[in-house]
């Protein structure tokens, strides 16, 4: 859940956090979201 800054329109997305670890340290991070509700809130 969150607002878009600029037009204050409240939106709700599913995300998916996928990291990647070596040794026990991130290695890498990729954020996938339902860019459409996104959108819209713009």
């Amino acid at each position: 859940m969150g607002a878009h800054k600029a037009t204050g329109i409240s939106f709700k997305a599913r995300v998916a956090h996928l990291w990647q670890l070596k040794d026990s340290k991130i290695v890498s991070f990729e954020q996938f979201v339902d860019s459409k509700t996104v959108t819209d809130a713009m």
